[in-house]
C-alpha cells in the first residue's frame, strides 16, 4: 500500500536555491547556445552548419562511448561520503586512455570509410583529416576531464559553484565560435566548419583546467562535509575507483542508447538526405530542448541529495514527484509557446533557408513534452542506487528510435527523424513513469496533477534564491 505524500512537500533551502540556480543557469546557457546556433547558421549556411553539427556530434558521441559514464559514479561516490581525492589520479589516467582509444577508432574509421566529406559548394575546403581528427580527440579528452572533475562538485552538492563555472565556460565557447565566424565574414568568405569547431575545442580545454582547479578545495558550506552525510568509509583509490566504475556502467549503457536517441538520427539524416537537412533539423532539436530546462535543473540536485539520504524513501519520492509535476506542466507551457511562435520566429531569426525547422519542431514537441518528467524519475532511480532500471528504459527507447529511423528517414528525410524521435520519447516516458511508480511511494496522481502548493514551492524557491543573491543576475 502506498503512502500518500504529504501536502506541501518540504524542500530544504539549499536544495531550493541550488535547483532554481541550476534552472536559471541552464536557461542562460541554452540562450547562449541559441545565439551560437544563430551565428553558425548565418555564417555557414545549412550545409556548413550541418558539417559543423556532425563534428560536434562525433566528438560528443566518442566522449560518451569511451567515457563509460564514469562521472555519474564519481558523483554517487562523493555524495555517499567521499571527497574525490582517492579517485583523481585514476580519473586522469582514464581520460588519457579515452584519447588513445579515440585516435584508434578515428584511424580505423578513416581506413574503412575514407574522407568524411569532399570539398563542396561551401567554397571552403575542409581541413586535413589529421587536423580534424586531432581536434576531435582533443575535444574528447578535455570533455572527459571537465565532466569528471565537475562530478566531484556535484557530488559535494556544490551545485551553485558548478553552475558558475558552466556559465563562464559557455560564454567563452560562444565567444570563440562567433569570433571565428565573424573573422571569416570580415575576410569576405565563409569560415570553415572545422575552424569553428576549433573554437569549441579550445573552450573545452579551458573548461577542463577550470574544473580541475575548482574541485581542489571544498566549500565550507558543502553539505557533503557534514558528518551526517558521510556514509562510505575511507577506502583505497583502487577500491574507490572500482566502485565508481561499477555504479557507472549501467548508467553508461543507458546514456549510450539515450544519446543514440538524441544524436544518431543526425547521421541517418546526413546519409539519406544530406548535410543541409541536418542543419535544418538540428535547429529544431535545439529549440525543443527548451522544454527540458526545468527537469534538467531538478535532476542535477536530486541525484546527489537522494544518494546522500537513501533511507528516506518517502521524502525522496515526494521531492521527485514535485519535480516531475513541475517539469511536466512547465514543459507543456513552454511547448505551447514554441508551437505558437516558431512559424515566424525561426525564418525571421535564422533565415528563410531554415524555415523548415518550424514544422520539424512541431513534430518533436509532443514527445519532448511527455519525456520531461522522465529525466527527474531517472535521477531519483539512480540516486537510490538502481541505475540498471534506467538502462532498461533507454534500451526500449533505442529500439524504437532505430526501427522508426530506418523506416521513416529514407522516405521522409528530416521529418521522419522528428516523428521517430517524438514517438521514441513518448514510449520511454511511459516506461520510466511506470518504473518510478513501482520503486517509489508515489501514485499516478502524484506525478500528473498539479497542485497549488507546487506553484508556491517554485515561487518560494525563486524568492529564497534571489534574496540570498545566489542566482544569475
Amino acid at each position: 500500500m502506498r503512502n500518500d505524500p504529504s501536502p506541501g512537500t518540504e524542500v530544504s533551502p539549499s536544495r531550493s536555491r541550488s535547483g532554481f540556480d541550476a534552472f536559471l543557469t541552464n536557461g542562460v546557457i541554452l540562450g547562449l547556445g541559441l545565439f551560437s546556433t544563430l551565428a553558425v547558421a548565418r555564417g555557414l549556411g545549412p550545409a556548413g552548419k550541418g558539417r559543423y553539427d556532425l563534428l560536434v556530434a562525433a566528438g560528443s558521441m566518442l566522449a560518451l562511448f569511451l567515457g563509460l559514464q564514469l562521472s555519474v559514479g564519481v558523483t554517487y561516490m562523493v555524495a555517499r561520503g567521499g571527497d574525490g581525492r582517492p579517485l583523481r589520479l585514476r580519473m586522469a589516467l582514464f581520460a588519457v586512455s579515452e584519447g588513445a582509444l579515440a585516435v584508434a577508432l578515428l584511424w580505423a574509421l578513416w581506413i574503412w570509410f575514407g574522407p568524411p566529406w569532399p570539398a563542396d559548394a561551401l567554397g571552403v575546403p575542409p581541413l586535413s583529416p589529421l587536423v580534424a581528427g586531432g581536434l576531435v580527440v582533443a575535444f574528447v579528452v578535455a570533455s572527459s576531464v571537465a565532466s569528471l572533475w565537475r562530478a566531484i562538485l556535484i557530488g559535494r552538492q556544490e551545485i551553485i559553484r558548478a553552475n558558475r563555472r558552466d556559465l563562464a565556460i559557455r560564454v567563452l565557447q560562444v565567444g570563440l565560435v562567433v569570433a571565428v565566424v565573424v573573422a571569416g565574414a570580415a575576410a569576405g568568405r565563409r569560415a570553415s566548419p572545422e575552424a569553428v569547431f576549433a573554437g569549441t575545442v579550445v573552450a573545452a580545454i579551458i573548461a577542463a583546467c577550470v574544473y580541475v582547479l575548482g574541485a581542489r578545495v571544498p566549500e565550507a558550506t558543502s553539505p557533503a562535509l557534514d558528518a551526517s552525510h558521510r556514509v562510505e568509509v575511507a577506502m583505497p583509490s583502487r577500491t574507490a575507483f572500482r566502485r565508481a566504475l561499477s555504479f557507472s556502467l549501467p548508467a553508461y549503457l543507458s546514456n549510450i542508447v539515450q544519446m543514440a536517441n538524441y544524436r544518431l538520427d543526425l547521421f541517418f539524416v546526413a546519409f539519406f538526405a544530406g548535410a543541409a537537412q541536418v542543419g535544418v533539423y538540428a535547429i529544431a532539436v535545439v529549440l525543443a530542448q527548451l522544454v527540458w530546462l526545468a527537469p534538467q535543473a531538478v535532476a542535477v540536485v536530486l541525484l546527489p541529495s537522494t544518494a546522500a539520504d537513501q533511507q528516506d524513501l518517502q521524502g525522496n519520492s515526494e521531492r521527485a514527484s514535485l519535480g516531475a509535476r513541475v517539469s511536466l506542466w512547465g514543459g507543456l507551457v513552454v511547448g505551447l509557446v514554441l508551437a505558437a511562435v516558431s512559424g515566424w520566429v525561426i525564418p525571421a531569426v535564422f533565415g528563410r533557408s531554415f524555415a523548415g525547422s518550424s514544422s520539424l519542431l512541431l513534430w518533436l514537441l509532443p514527445g519532448v513534452c511527455l519525456f520531461a518528467p522522465a529525466t527527474v524519475f531517472a535521477s531519483f532511480v539512480a540516486g537510490m542506487g538502481r541505475p540498471k532500471l534506467n538502462l532498461l528504459v533507454s534500451g526500449v527507447g533505442f529500439l524504437a528510435t532505430i526501427c522508426l529511423d530506418l523506416l521513416l528517414i529514407p522516405v521522409r528525410g528530416a521529418q521522419g527523424a522528428a516523428i521517430a524521435s517524438s514517438v521514441s520519447y513518448s514510449i520511454s516516458a511511459v516506461v520510466m513513469a511506470a518504473i518510478f511508480l513501482k520503486v517509489s511511494t508515489a501514485g499516478l496522481s502524484d506525478i500528473v496533477l498539479l497542485r497549488a502548493e507546487d506553484v508556491r514551492a517554485v515561487v518560494g524557491a525563486a524568492r529564497a534564491a534571489m534574496i540570498r543573491g545566489e542566482v544569475i543576475a
